[in-house]
């Protein structure tokens, strides 16, 4: 299945920001184990999984990269796109 999201983040797994960031899709470029919202995954090379990720951990460092938005993007901040004079 072809994906036909479009993120503007992309980040190592180890390097998200669940703070600022929404992640919806995990993609992985080797087979790997990994640990995504407290259930036990193993990861297919090449592949994306779309879901909303809350938590996420991976037995490989810089195989596993998360897909998202700025949060705003997500929640529509009130300042978002407002002038301030």
């Amino acid at each position: 299945m072809i994906s036909r999201d479009t993120f503007s983040i992309i980040r190592a797994w180890q390097d998200a920001n669940f703070t600022g960031e929404t992640y919806s899709s995990i993609y992985t470029f080797a087979n790997t184990a990994a640990i995504i919202n407290g259930v036990n995954v193993n990861l297919v090379a090449t592949s994306i999984l779309n879901i909303k990720i809350d938590s996420i951990s991976a037995a490989t460092n810089d195989t596993v990269y998360l897909l998202g938005n700025k949060s705003d993007v997500y929640f529509g901040s009130p300042n978002l796109g407002s002038i301030s004079l």
